[in-house]
């Protein structure tokens, strides 16, 4: 996790290496490392989880809890978990690359003056569909929907917190299957989800075998009731501002008919968005509020590409089918399906766990330098800031750059300590000789 926190570039494991100034050998341990099948990346969530636990950022009592996908270049066509995906791009129109869907649920944490989102897991969640009938240990058990696998995750990580938590994300997870996951885990998540405003409601049933009553379009709705619109003051997205909105509880879901707290929400000078929770008891300011917390998890995905690098391991194998560039993705996964041999599906296997477990190492190193950052005193030291400091804590770029210029003197400074003393006995002859 140091040398992840401190490498200079985005060179996979190499990187790490040339960090810490690591001898030659030590590449091989670190690829060995990461293809261990000692441990997996999916048991460090809930110790990770309850390490988070005591810096967590409440709202009205109760944790919060992001949950989001995020989108990653890849450079091999023979890295599991690639295919065909649109990356963004600055322009309008989106390129077409190969690349990996991550995601990923995430802890608030922080203090009234200053939140992190911090990632307690996140998973390939593309490229696998060929892979669903191997069997073996845990992968028949995998679900193929990716926001059915964040509501399962947001649930585990509440488990492990052992305490009830708010679940905010984007409204590519309102849907049915996200909601049936929810309730086979009853009392753990309130999950709160923007909601399209075409999404159309129904109010609670008049007749005697009635499943829904009349219809409700929400479009219509903040204009229909304009004379019952409430007027508020809350922080939306770190910012004290002044709102109008309405709330209504409404029947969901074609067969599933949950009823949810729909809350339409104005901003001033802002347009109208729809928020759906599944917790009535939550009235709709503490909606708004909890939801205003969602972009937290965005910044971490910038930090994660841009400063930790946690999407740019090189993790492949021969036996993986080749990704055609100008393919289809239906057809890559039917290659991948159609991979019998035992060895070469435990190869493919072993190099989607190592790209996993990379990502969970460096979304780890970026939650310890938010943690250091909320809780160490920054003021004695000599930081180079990214930007125009705004507050007393450093970002998790400005400690990344301070740690990578430290790392070394550090290492010789405090070899008494047990993993200083190891990583110095790791480094290579010549470094040594110059310390010396």
């Amino acid at each position: 996790m140091i040398g992840i926190a401190c490498r200079p570039d985005s060179l996979g494991a190499t990187s790490i290496a040339r960090a810490l100034m690591l001898a030659p050998d030590a590449y091989t341990s670190l690829v060995l490392f990461f293809h261990a099948s000692s441990w997996d990346a999916s048991r460090m969530h809930g110790p990770w989880a309850a390490a988070l636990k005591p810096l967590a950022y409440r709202l009205h009592g109760m944790p919060v809890l992001a949950a989001d996908d995020v989108k990653a270049a890849s450079e091999g066509a023979k890295m599991p978990g690639a295919q065909k995906i649109a990356l963004k791009t600055g322009g309008k129109a989106a390129q077409i690359g190969l690349g990996r869907l991550y995601g990923a649920v995430g802890l608030i944490i922080g203090n009234c003056f200053q939140q992190f989102c911090a990632v307690v897991s996140i998973s390939v969640r593309s490229g696998q569909k060929g892979m669903a009938d191997w069997g073996g240990d845990g992968d028949a058990q995998r679900p193929l929907s990716s926001v059915v696998m964040a509501f399962r995750d947001a649930v585990k990580c509440a488990q492990c917190m052992g305490e009830k938590c708010a679940l905010v994300m984007d409204r590519a997870y309102l849907s049915a299957p996200g909601l049936k996951e929810l309730a086979n885990s009853p009392g753990w998540i309130s999950a709160i989800m923007r909601a399209k405003m075409n999404t159309v409601g129904y109010a609670d049933p008049t007749g005697r075998q009635r499943k829904k009553g009349a219809k409700v379009k929400l479009a219509e709705l903040f204009e229909t009731k304009a004379g019952e619109l409430r007027k508020t003051t809350v922080y939306i997205y770190g910012s004290l501002r002044r709102a109008e909105y309405y709330s209504a509880d409404l029947l969901w879901g074609n067969g599933l008919w949950q009823k949810l707290r729909f809350v339409l929400l104005k901003p001033e000078g802002g347009s109208v968005m729809a928020l759906a929770c599944t917790d009535l008891g939550l009235s709709a300011e503490e909606i708004i509020e909890m939801f205003s917390l969602r972009f937290k998890i965005e910044l971490s995905f910038k930090v994660l590409k841009q400063s930790i690098y946690a999407f740019s391991s090189h993790f492949w194998s021969k036996a993986m089918p080749k990704i055609s560039r100008f393919g289809k993705n239906k057809d890559a996964d039917k290659e991948l399906e159609e991979t019998s041999d035992p060895k070469a599906r435990e190869a493919i296997r072993s190099a989607l766990k190592a790209t996993e477990a990379f990502a969970q190492i460096s979304a780890i190193a970026m939650g310890l330098m938010q943690m250091a950052s909320l809780s160490l005193d920054w003021s004695k030291e000599e930081l180079r800031w990214m930007r125009t400091p705004s507050k007393k804590c450093p970002s998790e770029a400005t400690i990344a750059e301070y740690m990578g210029r430290r790392i070394l003197i550090d290492i010789e400074n405090f070899s008494y300590l047990p993993i200083m003393g190891y990583i110095k006995s790791k480094q290579g002859k010549s470094l040594k000789k110059k310390a010396a």
